[in-house]
């Protein structure tokens, strides 16, 4: 009758691993396949569905703490670690067929007491649902009697929480399929704080159902979360729990008597559906230049990154008046539900660059922000772009720009912060450039090849 011991014993393996593997799951923006980052200090691989089966693939490494990878067509998506510390299953819209459950665990041929295969556990599997989680249990014995004359078998999928150890007397949850005893034990889901029958509480009901010799055991979420032991260490943001399988003989004379168990691991109960959409262009903004060193001339550029999909771009570049292009990193906490600054590394340059371009994907295409260099802008000694005048300056509603070259000329308007604002077509005469819309300040108009032209707003 010691079972509830031997249950936290087992469990024991699963309390000692504090990382939060595979709580962020993020869409690469690339428009070929549907490639994924997912944090992840650990080893491990992912589980996805294809060809109305389970498969699994190497998760490989992308930078420190993210792992990658790819699927075919949008899905969810399940991983576990290679140390088998931690497995988060794949989740379902509905009760998933069998061949969709995540394997967790395996257990010895005849490692079992009381000499019947029927109590000799072999695997276990699992699955979940906004609503239910589901476990899958395999037998030597392939069946799941319940009785045989006056004695009794029990198959228990277990729960506990993840951070107790056995010291800390912590309550087990089980799904136990057993025979119906009126009143004194039946199939049910319990809340177990002792040894014997007296320390079961039934707190809701279990499905149950026998699909090619496999034993499927389903419970109710919600009948979890109304136990207040339960819900003190359950947390919904990252929905972890240990969990293992075992199997009993009950008699009256005896009470239960755990005949084999699986070993304890770790379950994320999180749903990580993939998408790979590009609905909405990102947004760049708050472009800034640190100068490190004037001689020679050194910076560093960083831009912040957001988009309303979430998902993480393929390609993130800066180039420096058209060419070079230097790759930029994403930088501190990755969180690409929120803005994510994106930086260059030490970049050694000259010190009478015009633009620097940052340019990030967004699907098939990309989006682009260009900085214009401060210290043009402020030079004492800016002279007009050639063969164009404007006026009047100040202004306040509308600039006049004259051109006398036969060909189109191509402008670009700035604000003082080095932000380009509009592309302008300048053709020979004189073009009428509304400014109503824009705030008073200092702005700029620059033709690559020559010095900016500096103008007011009123």
């Amino acid at each position: 009758m010691k079972i509830r011991l031997l249950i936290l014993l087992s469990l024991l393996a699963c309390t000692l691993s504090g990382i939060q593997d595979f709580a962020r799951l993020y869409s690469f923006d690339d428009p070929q396949q549907i490639g994924f980052i997912v944090s992840s200090e650990a080893e491990g691989s992912y589980y996805y569905l294809q060809d109305g089966g389970i498969q699994q693939s190497t998760l490989q490494s992308w930078q420190s703490g993210w792992k990658q990878g790819s699927i075919l067509q949008p899905g969810y998506l399940g991983f576990r670690t290679s140390d088998d510390a931690l497995v988060c299953p794949l989740w379902a819209d509905t009760q998933p067929a069998l061949a969709a459950f995540t394997p967790l665990l395996e257990d010895a041929l005849g490692d079992h007491l009381f000499d019947n295969p029927v109590l000799d556990l072999l695997s276990m599997k699992i699955a979940a649902t906004d609503e239910r989680l589901y476990f899958a249990l395999q037998v030597a014995g392939n069946s799941f009697p319940t009785s045989s004359g006056f004695t009794y078998f029990a198959y228990m999928p277990v729960i506990v929480d993840p951070a107790a150890a056995p010291e800390d007397n912590p309550t087990v949850y089980g799904l136990m399929y057993t025979v119906e005893m009126g009143g004194i034990i039946g199939p049910a889901l319990y809340k177990i704080t002792g040894s014997g029958f007296n320390g079961l509480s039934r707190l809701g009901d279990i499905e149950h159902s026998i699909v090619d010799n496999t034993l499927i055991l389903s419970c109710a979420m919600a009948d979890l979360l109304a136990d207040a032991d339960f819900s003190s260490w359950f947390d919904p943001q990252y929905p972890i729990f240990a969990t293992t399988a075992t199997t009993s003989r009950i008699n009256l004379v005896n009470g239960i008597q755990q005949a084999d168990m699986t070993e304890g691991i770790k379950v994320l109960s999180k749903a990580q559906y993939l998408d790979g959409a590009n609905r909405h262009p990102p947004t760049l903004s708050n472009a800034s230049l640190e100068i490190l060193d004037t001689n020679p001339y050194r910076i560093r550029a960083q831009i912040d990154y957001q988009d309303q999909d979430h998902n993480v771009p393929r390609m993130a570049r800066l180039s420096i008046d058209g060419l070079p292009s230097y790759t930029l990193t994403p930088a501190g906490e990755l969180d690409f539900a929120q803005a994510v600054t994106f930086t260059s590394e030490t970049l050694e340059i000259s010190d009478d660059w015009e633009e620097l371009t940052f340019e990030i994907s967004h699907g098939g295409s990309s989006v682009e922000y260009i900085l214009a260099n401060p210290v043009s802008n402020y030079d004492a000694n800016l002279i007009p772009i050639a063969e164009i005048a404007l006026h009047p300056n100040p202004v306040r509603a509308s600039l006049h720009l004259k051109s006398q070259s036969q060909e189109p000329r191509q402008l670009r308007l700035y604000n003082l912060r080095g932000q380009l604002l509009q592309d302008i077509t300048l053709n020979k005469g004189e073009t009428e450039l509304d400014l109503q819309a824009l705030p008073s300040g200092v702005y700029f108009l620059h033709e690559k090849g020559f010095k900016s032209r500096r103008f007011v707003k009123l």
